[in-house]
Order: C-alpha cells, then structure tokens, then sequence
C-alpha cells in the first residue's frame, strides 16, 4: 500500500506564511515580529503534544537580520552598511 505525503500551508490575514502542517502529524509554526518578518520556528510534533523552537532570528530598525539561533541557542551575528552584509559578524554562544 502506498502512502502520500502532502503539506497544508496557512497564511495570516496579512497572506503570511505561518505554518506548514505535514499530514504526518508534524508541522513548522513560524511567529512573526510586528513587521511579518519571520523572529522563530517551532517544529510541532502533534502526536506527542510538544512543541520545540528550533531556530530564532532578530532584526535590526531597519528590517534587517542581525541575529540566528538554533534550537541549541548558538548562532552568528550579522552587520550591514547600507542593507548589504559586511564580513564582521560573529558567533553567538
């Protein structure tokens, strides 16, 4: 017997993305900042009611990414001029 796979995506009442939700009782929550940039993921497993963050993000005044973090809280910093990315950002422990 073959099994299918398929993934419902849901959208805010903004058209944002804020979740995939895996017919396989899995899914990936994505909360956003005031601005609809995506600031964490939650993986969510429905079977064994948890729900685990699995990465974070943090963003300047001016929209953009400065920060990542796993679900382990490690990471690296960004730094911009003028929107684009610089080489100085550094590891967050």
């Amino acid at each position: 017997m073959r099994r299918f796979f398929c993934i419902d995506l849901h959208y805010d009442a903004n058209n944002h993305l804020i979740r995939l939700q895996g017919n396989w009782g899995k899914s990936l929550k994505l909360n956003r900042n005031a601005q609809g940039r995506i600031s964490r993921v939650e993986l969510i497993n429905e079977q064994a009611n948890t729900q685990t963050t699995i990465a974070e993000y943090d963003y300047d005044q001016h929209g953009d990414l400065v920060a990542q973090r796993n679900a382990a809280g490690l990471g690296e910093t960004y730094q911009y001029s003028n929107h684009i990315m610089g080489v100085s950002g550094g590891r967050l422990e």
